[in-house]
């Protein structure tokens, strides 16, 4: 028995290393894993806090006006009525006037791929609208609104533009657009 006894030690403590030891051994070497992983995520942090702070002070050096460009451009909220206005104006200025304006508010309209050019995350960062009106114009006119439309600050896409012929007024035709805008989210 007493050469049994150093065999049942030596038996129970290579159990003992297999049952307890080894699996804690492989829980530390995957938790020392995550800690690198961890670290690199922290280094990562760190570069875009970086990179935002640098952000932040090109936007603090930029220029008032441009500033307003690009608040013109995107703008924070949903100023529908200010677009109407917008919009209006620069039909006037060719002699054209809009009117029926129907609007409608999509949140999921570019996510869901029926967006002109609907990209992966873009509808985390913005809201769309889309504005339907109708005009009578020449066609000249109708071009000189688009260049118009086009050299606006205000970032738009023309959906559709329906035409209908005016049969009491042949130089003049009847025109039904949609165009959507778009505006940052809170």
């Amino acid at each position: 028995m007493r050469n049994f006894f150093p065999i049942i030690i030596i038996a129970a403590t290579i159990g003992l290393v297999y049952i307890y030891v080894w699996p804690q051994y492989n829980n530390l070497k995957t938790l020392m894993a995550d800690g690198r992983n961890y670290d690199e995520i922290l280094a990562k942090s760190a570069e875009l806090r970086q990179i935002r702070e640098n952000l932040r002070e090109v936007i603090r050096d930029l220029p008032s006006a441009e500033l307003d460009r690009l608040a013109k451009m995107i703008p924070a909220g949903s100023d529908n009525v200010q677009l109407i206005l917008d919009v209006d104006n620069l039909a006037r200025r060719r002699g054209i006037v809009l009117e029926n304006f129907k609007s409608s508010f999509s949140e999921d309209e570019v996510a869901a791929g029926r967006g002109a050019e609907a990209s992966p995350g873009a509808s985390s960062l913005y809201n769309t609208m889309t504005l339907t009106f109708k005009f009578g114009a020449s066609y000249e006119n109708l071009l000189l609104f688009l260049r118009d439309l086009e050299d606006s600050l205000r970032i738009m896409d023309i959906l559709s533009i329906k035409v209908k012929t005016d049969s009491e007024r042949p130089t003049v035709q009847n025109y039904e657009m949609s165009l959507r805008t778009y505006w940052l989210k809170n």
